[in-house]
């Protein structure tokens, strides 16, 4: 006969089939061995295979039978011999190997069945947890971020001119001075407001982000009647509002300003000033996360320009380079910089003089950067840190 091979799940393989290798191969004349897998969900591969009788007429050896040691006794004694021919003219050798192969075929049937009643009993036993008896708690590993993984939320807001003096009143409550005093003049040189918001904004923050009802004049024709007669909705002034989980050092896009056809900029230096200009344009920040161990988070903040049509690129991706299709970019790294937050702070990025025309000779690069085509409209850059998984300040391996 043959050797078979099926897989099997088993808690306990190691001492299962050393069991059940000594009862198949003394009392039912069958080898077991495990080729591979287990122990626990993965299955193990055993091979079956039937060994010879060592007598002739297929009878097990005299010490395998029942007796005083109280083994099983071999279910081929239940089966007539044959040794000489009978009147049907079958030889005594033929007789024989015909009763081996029913016994053989017994065996079989028999060792399946108790594999079959062994797997419906207990082969799920590993799933308990802690392998506590009598426990029918699943034993499933609990889903978690990754060590430097940082869960942040984004949004980007429009603010009308006529919030001007709500978003002077907010911009006057955060707090400014986590960043260096050279960062904030170079900030304010070009326009930009930065500062960190409390775990509890102040009542003037959620006027900004109220909806609002547009404007019948602003509206197309087949709207205008709805807003006259006041079957608008309000209408969300978040234009973007996300949360991503973001790993050590990835950079995150997030787009600030509306597409513009062409634009022109200044960077102003204490000594010199950069200029630059590009078509088909729209200002991003690139998001930075760098969590610490003392269970903030490192925020860095690029302005980028993303300008031209699309075209066929080599870029970074997972440690290796990509074929990617798009913009070019034009980095502003002398308005980058860098900022601390903790969990529940929230970086607050504005312009310094918003509501000015962009195309102006006197609209700094702020406006530029969270603008629209619209001068009586800008926008709100809000980034706030919901939670790090590296918060120990005693563990040298995360410093």
């Amino acid at each position: 006969m043959k050797p078979f091979v099926f897989e099997y799940f088993w808690a306990d393989r190691p001492r299962v089939q050393g069991n059940l290798s000594w009862f198949l191969a003394s009392c039912w004349g069958f080898k077991v061995e495990v080729l591979a897998g287990g122990p626990g969900p993965v299955p193990a591969q055993w091979m079956v295979e039937h060994i010879p009788p060592l007598g002739s007429d297929g009878a097990l050896p005299s010490h395998q039978s029942s007796g005083s040691d109280g083994a099983l006794p071999s279910p081929d004694r239940a089966l007539p011999s044959r040794r000489s021919s009978g009147s049907d003219g079958v030889s005594p050798s033929q007789t024989s190997s015909q009763d081996r192969r029913s016994g053989g075929t017994l065996r079989l049937l028999s060792v399946l069945t108790l594999l079959a009643t062994l797997t419906i009993t207990t082969g799920c036993a590993n799933w308990n947890a802690n392998n506590e008896p009598g426990s029918s708690k699943l034993n499933l590993n609990n889903s978690r971020m990754s060590p430097g993984s940082v869960e942040i939320e984004i949004a980007v807001a429009q603010l009308d001119s006529d919030q001007a003096g709500d978003l002077e009143q907010l911009l006057g409550t955060i707090d400014q001075q986590k960043l260096s005093l050279d960062i904030r003049q170079q900030l304010d040189r070009n326009g930009l407001a930065c500062g960190i918001m409390s775990s509890r904004p102040p009542a003037t923050f959620y006027e900004l982000l109220e909806p609002f009802v547009p404007d019948p004049e602003t509206l197309d024709i087949a709207a205008r009647p709805l807003a006259l007669a006041g079957l608008l909705d309000p209408v969300s002034r978040l234009l973007l509002h996300q949360r991503i989980s973001n790993q050590n050092g990835d950079v995150y896009p997030v787009g600030t300003s509306d597409l513009y056809d062409h634009i022109e900029w200044t960077i102003v230096h204490p000594n010199h000033q950069v200029a630059g200009e590009a078509n088909l344009a729209r200002a991003f920040f690139d998001l930075t996360t760098y969590p610490n161990s003392d269970g903030s988070v490192t925020l860095k903040l690029n302005p980028v320009i993303r300008h031209g049509e699309k075209i066929q690129q080599i870029s970074v991706a997972d440690g290796s380079f990509v074929m990617d299709r798009g913009q070019r970019q034009i980095r502003l790294d002398e308005v980058g910089f860098s900022i601390q937050l903790r969990a529940g702070q929230t970086l607050v990025v504005a312009a310094d003089e918003p509501f000015l025309d962009h195309s102006s000779e006197n609209a700094p690069l702020g406006k530029m950067l969270l603008g629209s085509e619209n001068a009586n409209e800008t926008r709100l850059l809000l980034v706030r840190l919901v939670q790090t998984q590296m918060d120990d300040l005693f563990n040298y391996s995360t410093q």
